[in-house]
C-alpha cells in the first residue's frame, strides 16, 4: 500500500468533480473461456479465484462495458473448443457495489506495462476509485464507472472506442489524472493493448448468473450446434450470440468479440 495516499484520493476527487452520472449506463461484462464456462453452467455462478496481483485474495474480475480482457493470451493457435473466449453481458446493476474499481487492467499495471506513463513512486493505490463523497468499504456500481467515463471520455461511445476527450484542463497537482490521460491518449506503438482503458471492477463474492441478470452471452458457434451446450446456455440467458471459430490464436478473437458487443450495445441505444 502507499503510505501517502489519502482517501478519497485525488484521482477519485477528479472523477466525482468532473463526471456525471446519467443514462444510458453500460452493462457489466466478464470474459472467460469455454473451459471455465462449463463449470459456470454447472454452478450457475461466476466465482472468485486466487489473484496474482492482490496476493492472498480471491477475486472475481469484471469490466464496465468493454470486453477487452484476453483469455488465454499466451496460447498458440488451436482448434480445441476449451480455449475459445466467452463473454457474459450482465445488467449494469448486477452488483450494487465493488471491493475495488480501477480505470485500467491492474495486471498490466503490475507487470510494468504502464511504467512509461507514471512517476516511479506512484503505485496502484493512487489510481483506485474510492467511494464518494467520503471513504467507506465499497464502491457504488455502476455510478463510479459511469462518472469515470463521463470525466475522461465524454460519453459511452468515446469510452468503448478508447477515444478520450481532446483536453481536460487538469489541475497541476493531479499527477495521476495527467498520467492516465496520457496513457489512454497515446496513439503510437505500445507494449500494452486496449486494456489500458477498460474499467476494472473487483468483487470478492460469487455472482449468480441466470435470466434475471444476464443480458447476452457471446460464444463460439460450436456451442450452439451442440444440443447439451445449447440447452445449458439457454437456461441462463435468452440472448445467445455466436461467432465462427477457426484454428487460430484464442486471443485474436478479442477484437471480434468487442465488435459483436459493440453492435449489440449500439442496437440497444447504449452507444
Amino acid at each position: 500500500m502507499c503510505a501517502t495516499v489519502s482517501s478519497p484520493n485525488r484521482f477519485t476527487r477528479f472523477i466525482w468533480d468532473r463526471g456525471d452520472y446519467t443514462p444510458p449506463l453500460l452493462p457489466i461484462v466478464h470474459t472467460t473461456d469455454v473451459f471455465h464456462l462449463r463449470e459456470i453452467l454447472r454452478t450457475r455462478q461466476l466465482s472468485p479465484t486466487p489473484c496474482p496481483v492482490f496476493s492472498g485474495e480471491n477475486l472475481l474480475y469484471l469490466f464496465y462495458g468493454r470486453p477487452a480482457y484476453r483469455a488465454n493470451a499466451k496460447c498458440p493457435s488451436t482448434s480445441q473448443v476449451a480455449f475459445y473466449p466467452v463473454c457474459f453481458i450482465l445488467k449494469p446493476d448486477v452488483i450494487p457495489a465493488a471491493k475495488r474499481v480501477f480505470p485500467f487492467d491492474t495486471g498490466a499495471f503490475a507487470s510494468g506495462r504502464f511504467d512509461d506513463f507514471r512517476h516511479s513512486n506512484q503505485c496502484l493505490e493512487d489510481y483506485i476509485i474510492d467511494p464518494a463523497p467520503s471513504p467507506g468499504f465499497s464502491v457504488p456500481i455502476p455510478e463510479a464507472p459511469a462518472r469515470l467515463v463521463s470525466a475522461f471520455y465524454g460519453n459511452n461511445s468515446g469510452y468503448y472506442q478508447g477515444k478520450p476527450k481532446d483536453s481536460l484542463g487538469i489541475p497541476a497537482l493531479d499527477f495521476e489524472v495527467e498520467s492516465f490521460f496520457d496513457l489512454i491518449g497515446n496513439n503510437g506503438q505500445t507494449k500494452y493493448d486496449d486494456r489500458r482503458c477498460a474499467i476494472e471492477i473487483q468483487v470478492d463474492t460469487p455472482l449468480p448468473v441466470d435470466k434475471s441478470n444476464v443480458l447476452g452471452l457471446v460464444v463460439p458457434n460450436i456451442l450452439v450446434q451442440d444440443t447439451e451446450a445449447q440447452t445449458a446456455l439457454s437456461d441462463i440467458c435468452p440472448n445467445i450470440i455466436s461467432y465462427m471459430s477457426y484454428h487460430s490464436v484464442p486471443a485474436e478473437y478479442t477484437v471480434l468479440v468487442m465488435n459483436i458487443v459493440q453492435q449489440y450495445f449500439s442496437d440497444q441505444g447504449w452507444l
